[in-house]
């Protein structure tokens, strides 16, 4: 559900004669997008779980969800608060019901912050050696291999058909 994704926007076909002059009444992708999010609203009884990329994996700038998932947060944001924020203002009951209903997760499984005891606690076998590391270079990583020059082949190494042969190609390039 993140911006730009959902609702849909698509471009219109160039023999789609209704996108260039659209009457009212006119079916319009982007409005059954915002329909089927109502319904998804209306028809969840007990838990509704809707989720977004906010942060970016190329530079990790946030990143923002769709505009009926903002609507929604800000709408349940100013009509309703937190037991015990009575006393605060509009915009500070605001904030605390928005943090309360948004949860981040860390970008990488292996996070040490995953494996914490609380709510959102990992027991992924798989990530556990990663997640103990915590960031450590590998000790045999953290010297680079020896760079050596490779031999040149004389010419005289090869024979008529101008390959080099076998015997010495072994002592030059299996060191």
């Amino acid at each position: 559900m993140n911006d730009g994704v959902y609702p849909r926007q698509l471009a219109p076909l160039g023999f789609d004669l209704m996108s260039q002059k659209p009457k009212r009444g006119d079916r319009s992708r982007r409005d059954d997008d915002r329909y089927l999010f109502l319904e998804a609203l209306i028809s969840a009884q007990q838990k509704l779980y809707i989720s977004y990329i906010g942060r970016s994996i190329q530079d990790n700038s946030e990143r923002f969800p769709s505009v009926l998932v903002q609507e929604l947060i800000d709408y349940i944001g100013q009509s309703h608060y937190l037991p015990g924020d009575e006393a605060l203002n509009c915009d500070e009951s605001e904030a605390r019901v928005k943090a309360h209903l948004t949860c981040l997760h860390t970008r990488m499984p292996f996070d040490p912050q995953n494996y914490q005891p609380g709510e959102r606690q990992s027991y992924a076998r798989e990530w556990l050696p990663a997640a103990s590391q915590a960031g450590k270079a590998h000790s045999e990583f953290v010297q680079p291999l020896p760079f050596t020059l490779p031999e040149t082949v004389p010419l005289e190494r090869y024979n008529d058909s101008g390959h080099i042969r076998c015997g010495h190609f072994s002592r030059c390039v299996c060191r």
